[in-house]
């Protein structure tokens, strides 16, 4: 919801543009 909508909320702890 914060971040990017590729992932659910539950996976917001680690954002999708933190991944490599």
């Amino acid at each position: 919801s914060s971040c990017l909508p590729t992932q659910p909320d539950i996976l917001k702890s680690t954002p999708d543009h933190q991944r490599p």
